[in-house]
C-alpha cells in the first residue's frame, strides 16, 4: 500500500488535520469540562434496549414519575424543543387548579367556614410564591400541579355532602394513584385525606369514618415500597451543608413565603432561582410573624371562654401538623436530594415547599369548618342545603385588604422570580438547535453526530446521560463519522476538530504505518496515557478490501467482556480516509481488531485523540 492515509477535513475531502484548530475562546474549556464530567460523575440511565414501560418506571434524579415522563415524551414528539406547548399546558392546568380551589372554598363556606378566612385562604392557594416557582418551569410544574390538582380533588370529595363512604374511599385511592404517577410527593396526599376525613368525623360525630383511610393508607405504603425499591438512596455526604442552611432558609424563604415573599431572588445557571432576601429583612419579617402568633396564642390561653380555648387547641393542632409536614419535607430533601456536591442553596429553592404550604392552608380551612359548629353556623355533611351566604366572599373590608395585600406581595415575588431568568441562554440555544440540527436532520441534511454534552450552563453534567445534544434533539448517537460536527455554545451546528491531548504512535511500516491483519488483534500505543472519559480519535486508515474494524480502550480495572461492551465497530474502505471515532476509556493503549476474511489487512496512520470541539480554519 501507499503512505499512511491522510486526514480529511470537516466535509470528508482530503486535507490536513492541522487545518482545524480549536478556537481560543471559552467554548473549548467549557465543552471539554462538560465532556469529562458527564462521564466521570454521571448517573445510571435505563438501558437503550429497555421497553417504554421500563423507561418510564425507571428513577430519574431521585424521582419516580412515569406519568410525567409520558407527558413530556408526548409533548416532545408533538413540538420538539418548542416552548409554546409546555407553556400552554402549564397555563391550562393552573387555570383548572384555580377553578377547583374556588369550588373547594365555596363548599367550605357552605359547610360553615368563615368567608373571611376562606377569602384569605383562596388568595394564598392561588398566588402562592412556592407554587409559582414550581409551576414556572416545565418538569417541576408537572409534579407540583399534579399534587395540587389531586389535593383539590380530595378536598372536593371529602367535603361533598351525601356521599357514600365506599364511593369516597375509592375516589380517594383513585385520585392519589393518578397523582403518584406524576410525582412520588403524592405519597403525602394521605395527610390531606386524613384532614378531610377528620373534619367529617368531627362534624358528623362518626368515628367509624376513619376507616376511609384504610384504602389510601394501603396505597401509600405500597407505592412507598415500590419507590424505595427502585430509587437508590445514597449516604447524604453533603447533608451537613444543607442542614446548616435550614435556619437561614426558614428566615429568608419559608416564613416570608407565608406572606408572599421572598421578593428577592438570585440564580446560578442552569439551576432554578433561589430566595436571596437580605438576612436582616428576613429576621424582621420572622419576628413580626412569630410575635403575632405568640400574642394570639397568649390571648387564647388567658381567655376563660371554652370556645376560645377550643379554637386555640385546634389551631395548635393545625400548626403542629404543618410543622410536622415541613419537617418531613426537609428530611426528605437531606436524604434524597443531597450529595457531596450539594450546596447550602438547596433549602432556599422555593418550589420544594409548594405542597407544604398548600397542605397548611387546607388544614386552616378544615379547622375553620370544624370550629364553625361552635358558633351555630355549620351545615351537616350528610344533607344538601342552600348556602346561608348571599355571596361566598361577602367578607368586609379587612379580609379583602388582607387578601389583596397577600396577592400583591406574591405577585411581586413571581415577577422578580421571572426577572432572575432574564440572562438565561437556554431559549436562544434551543432555538438555534432547532434551526441548525433538528429541522435539517428531518430532511436528511445532517451527518451522523457523535455524542456530545449540551452547553454546561443549559444542562448540568450531573444530569448525564440526559444532558447530551442527542438526548435533547432525539437524533441517534453515532459512534463514528466522516464529517465531524458539533453544536457550539450558541446551539449552532458547526465544523469540528480534535483538540489533541494524545495521539497513536507512528507505525514502523514505511508504506503503511501500523499494519493490522485480520485474526491478529493489535494494541496501538499512545504517546501519553489518557484520563478516564469520552474521547474522539482521528482514525486514519485504509484496507486491502472493504472490512470492519473493532476498536476499544482496554484497562486493568475491567474484565474482557466489559471492555468488549464498549467496543466500537468502524467500516474501513480501500481508499485512505479519516473517520472520527468516539471512544470511552482510560489508559495508554487502543485495541484494534480487523473483522474480515483471512489476509485482509488495515494500514493505520497517526491521528490525534482528544475532545471534539468547534473549529476554524487556521
Amino acid at each position: 500500500m501507499g503512505s499512511p492515509p491522510p486526514a480529511t477535513d470537516g466535509s470528508g475531502t482530503s486535507g490536513k488535520t492541522s487545518a482545524f484548530t480549536p478556537p481560543a475562546t471559552s467554548d473549548a474549556p467549557n465543552q471539554f469540562s462538560a465532556e469529562q464530567l458527564s462521564t466521570a460523575i454521571g448517573k445510571s440511565a435505563p438501558n437503550a434496549d429497555s421497553s417504554l414501560l421500563e423507561r418510564l418506571f425507571s428513577p430519574y434524579d431521585g424521582h419516580l414519575m412515569p406519568g410525567s415522563g409520558a407527558v413530556q415524551l408526548a409533548v416532545a414528539h408533538v413540538a420538539p424543543l418548542s416552548w409554546w406547548l409546555p407553556a400552554v399546558s402549564i397555563l391550562l392546568t393552573t387555570m383548572v387548579t384555580t377553578a377547583l380551589w374556588y369550588v373547594v372554598v365555596r363548599r367550605a363556606i357552605h359547610l360553615g367556614a368563615s368567608p373571611r378566612v376562606a377569602l384569605v385562604i383562596f388568595a394564598g392557594l392561588c398566588t402562592s410564591p412556592f407554587l409559582s416557582a414550581a409551576a414556572g418551569w416545565w418538569s417541576a410544574s408537572l409534579n407540583a400541579l399534579a399534587w395540587q390538582l389531586a389535593a383539590a380533588a380530595i378536598a372536593l370529595v371529602g367535603l361533598r355532602p351525601a356521599i357514600r363512604p365506599r364511593t369516597m374511599m375509592v375516589s380517594f385511592v383513585a385520585i392519589q394513584l393518578g397523582a403518584l404517577l406524576f410525582t412520588e410527593k403524592a405519597l403525602s396526599l394521605i395527610a390531606v385525606t386524613a384532614l378531610v376525613v377528620w373534619a367529617r368525623v368531627q362534624r358528623e360525630r362518626r368515628p367509624q369514618l376513619f376507616a376511609l383511610l384504610i384504602g389510601p393508607f394501603m396505597l401509600t405504603v405500597g407505592w412507598a415500597a415500590l419507590y424505595l425499591s427502585v430509587v437508590d438512596f445514597h449516604t447524604a455526604e453533603g447533608g451537613f451543608a444543607v442542614t446548616s442552611a435550614i435556619p437561614k432558609a426558614l428566615v429568608t424563604v419559608i416564613i416570608p413565603g407565608m406572606l408572599g415573599g421572598p421578593w428577592v431572588w438570585d440564580r446560578w445557571h442552569p439551576g432554578s432561582p433561589f430566595g436571596n432576601l437580605p438576612l436582616g429583612v428576613g429576621l424582621i419579617v420572622t419576628t413580626l410573624v412569630l410575635a403575632t402568633l405568640t400574642l394570639a396564642g397568649w390571648r387564647s390561653v388567658r381567655s376563660r371562654a371554652k370556645i376560645t380555648r377550643r379554637v386555640f387547641w385546634t389551631c395548635s393542632c393545625v400548626a403542629g401538623s404543618s410543622l410536622a409536614y415541613l419537617a418531613v419535607v426537609l428530611v426528605f430533601m437531606i436524604r434524597a436530594r443531597t450529595s457531596s456536591g450539594t450546596t447550602d442553596l438547596l433549602p432556599r429553592t422555593a418550589h420544594y415547599y409548594a405542597d407544604w404550604w398548600t397542605f397548611t392552608l387546607i388544614a386552616v380551612l378544615v379547622a375553620a369548618i370544624v370550629l364553625s359548629g361552635l358558633s351555630g353556623r355549620s351545615q351537616d355533611f350528610s344533607v344538601r342545603r342552600p348556602t346561608p351566604h348571599p355571596s361566598p366572599f361577602a367578607v368586609g373590608l379587612g379580609p379583602t385588604i388582607a387578601a389583596t395585600l397577600l396577592a400583591i406581595s406574591a405577585s411581586v415575588s413571581t415577577v422578580t422570580w421571572t426577572v432572575a431568568w432574564r440572562d438565561d441562554p437556554t431559549g436562544q440555544y434551543l432555538s438555534n438547535l432547532q434551526r441548525t440540527v433538528v429541522s435539517p436532520h428531518a430532511k436528511g441534511l445532517v451527518p451522523p453526530l457523535l455524542n456530545q454534552p449540551a452547553r454546561i450552563d443549559v444542562l448540568n453534567p450531573l444530569l448525564h446521560p440526559y444532558n447530551s445534544v442527542n438526548a435533547l434533539t432525539g437524533i441517534p448517537v453515532a459512534t463514528h463519522t466522516t464529517q465531524p460536527k458539533v453544536v457550539n455554545a450558541n446551539g449552532e451546528l458547526v465544523d469540528a476538530g480534535v483538540l489533541k491531548v494524545a495521539s497513536n504512535k507512528q507505525g514502523s511500516d514505511p508504506q503503511c504505518g501500523t499494519r493490522i491483519t485480520a485474526g491478529q488483534p493489535k494494541l496501538v500505543m499512545l504517546d501519553q496515557p489518557l484520563a478516564f472519559g469520552d474521547w474522539t480519535w482521528e482514525f486514519n486508515a485504509a484496507a486491502t478490501s472493504d472490512t470492519n474494524v473493532r476498536i476499544t480502550m482496554p484497562n486493568g480495572l475491567q474484565s474482557s467482556s466489559e471492555v468488549a461492551k464498549r467496543a466500537v465497530t468502524v467500516p474501513v474502505g480501500t481508499k485512505p480516509e479519516t473517520r472520527w471515532v468516539r471512544l470511552n476509556g482510560v489508559g495508554g493503549t487502543i485495541a484494534v481488531t480487523v473483522v474480515g476474511s483471512p489476509g485482509t489487512s488495515v494500514c493505520l496512520g497517526q491521528g490525534a485523540i482528544g475532545p471534539l470541539l468547534p473549529a476554524h480554519r487556521g
